[in-house]
């Protein structure tokens, strides 16, 4: 029975087996499946509503395959495209590295008074932009999402904060992080990856202050250690507050035992970690090495001691630490004063911690 005359409802199901099929054969690159599949497609001259799906599939299997020639040809004669006939093609374009064909159907599709661009669609345009670090390109992009509102979208948002990045524009990349709600881990991923590509270390560690993921955190350190960029103390002083705050606090000490010099930062950073991993008494103990050393506290250090103390309701410490914060000039700062609050607290001196308040 030729297939134009198969009942409706099982053509639907053949159709969408064959459509399965060719996903299947461009996500393996099987090439040679797909050809077959598409030769059974011509032979059994199928003129059915489905006709745009099936074509775009085939658009995608020839792209993936490296047939970007085939994939055109088959765009450039369909009478009805929709936005994925779009889509399939700019992508195919782009994987294959050819960045002028992705823009020159982005501003086609631009000029379509029914069709308009997708959040996918632009994430492959933004993307050619930082592969090819065309930055007037991606500002222009940058401009339609932003009139469109496809910011809001995560692809879009991560394409834009790594094409910035890509392009050396710092100020561009944090911008989009800071005024677009909404960040991932691969948003995150993706400014980081630009930013320490291009050597913006303190820049990057300051974005992965942030957050607290350690796969990422892991990611950047090694990164930085292929690069064999210099650590000093406050890029060092970033990672140990990355790993603290990821609950590797042996990394961190790791870490801080290899510095070759520290400062109040890294110090600093050091007894935090310990405190936000319950390792109260380390950090009260790190504290005297750190005296030892000849290096003095600042109010930050005091509140990191003065909240180890609370941990372990120890008022006899708390009270030296206190003394010493007054001593030195911190009894005012408010970070001070509010480890002061919760230490007494804990220790049930409310006399004490009401005095401090008032």
């Amino acid at each position: 029975m030729p297939t134009s005359k198969l009942p409706t409802n099982f053509h639907k199901l053949l159709v969408k087996d064959t459509i399965k099929l060719l996903k299947t054969s461009a996500d393996t690159k099987n090439l040679k499946l797909g050809k077959t599949i598409h030769a059974h497609l011509i032979i059994s001259n199928q003129t059915t509503p489905y006709h745009v799906i099936q074509t775009n599939s085939l658009i995608n299997l020839y792209s993936k395959c490296g047939q970007i020639e085939i994939a055109r040809r088959m765009f450039d004669r369909m009478l009805e495209r929709n936005v994925v006939s779009w889509s399939a093609l700019m992508a195919g374009y782009l994987h294959s590295g050819f960045p002028l064909e992705v823009f020159g159907l982005f501003k086609a599709l631009a000029l379509e008074e029914v069709l308009r661009p997708n959040e996918y669609i632009l994430a492959t345009v933004l993307s050619c932009c930082s592969d090819t670090v065309l930055f007037i390109e991606g500002r222009q992009c940058h401009g339609y999402v932003l009139k469109s509102g496809l910011v809001f979208h995560q692809y879009v948002k991560n394409s834009l904060t790594y094409m910035y990045s890509m392009c050396s524009d710092v100020e561009g990349a944090m911008s989009v992080l800071n005024s677009v709600p909404g960040s991932d881990v691969f948003t995150y991923n993706s400014i980081i990856n630009g930013l320490v590509e291009h050597g913006y270390l303190s820049e990057a560690l300051e974005v992965l202050g942030r957050m607290a993921d350690l796969k990422l955190g892991l990611q950047v350190h090694n990164r930085m250690l292929k690069s064999n960029v210099e650590f000093d103390e406050f890029v060092s002083s970033a990672i140990i507050d990355m790993y603290g705050k990821c609950g590797e606090i042996s990394m961190a000490r790791s870490v801080f035992d290899a510095m070759q010099t520290r400062n109040v930062v890294s110090w600093t950073a050091m007894l935090a970690a310990c405190l936000q991993n319950g390792c109260f008494e380390e950090a009260l103990k790190l504290f005297f090495h750190m005296e030892f050393e000849g290096i003095m506290p600042n109010e930050y250090t005091f509140a990191v001691l003065l909240n180890s103390c609370a941990g372990l309701s120890a008022l006899g410490h708390g009270n030296s630490v206190h003394a010493r914060a007054v001593k030195s000039g911190f009894k005012n700062h408010v970070i001070v004063g509010n480890a002061l609050i919760n230490m007494y607290a804990k220790g049930g001196n409310i006399e004490s911690g009401s005095k401090v308040f008032t």
